[in-house]
């Protein structure tokens, strides 16, 4: 096949130079600290960490919970990775907590019950 011309084509792939999110949980035991997410590590393994580092058990029992500013509250997928959260943890009032499922999930029906009915809780 002489003759053919061959052409290579190279393609840049978009970096995103953020890697990590530097931000404060408030944990089971009433305790805020300091973190940095890293965005390719899964909710879970975040979670794992920062309950290792401050030595709580059984990290299964517990979830990651984003708190918006509008007092909504989003349990946060273990499977996800961090990235996939990226642009809502970095709005500037977003919180974030880990408390334990059973309790995460009695907030939520109370939330839901509240805008249901059209009445907030205090």
């Amino acid at each position: 096949m002489a003759g053919e011309k061959k052409i290579a084509f190279e393609f840049e792939a978009e970096v995103d130079p953020v890697d990590h999110i530097d931000t404060t949980v408030a944990i089971i035991t009433g305790q805020t600290v300091q973190v940095s997410l890293q965005l390719n590590n899964t909710i879970r393994q975040e979670k794992e960490n920062i309950l290792f580092q401050n030595n709580v058990a059984d990290p299964d029992l517990y979830v990651m919970i984003l708190c918006g500013q509008d007092s909504s509250r989003k349990i946060l997928s273990d499977e996800a990775t961090v990235r996939f959260y990226k642009d809502q943890l970095m709005e500037s009032n977003a919180q974030i907590e880990i408390n334990l499922q059973s309790y995460a999930n009695e907030q939520q029906a109370s939330a839901a019950d509240s805008q249901k009915y059209n009445f907030k809780l205090k």
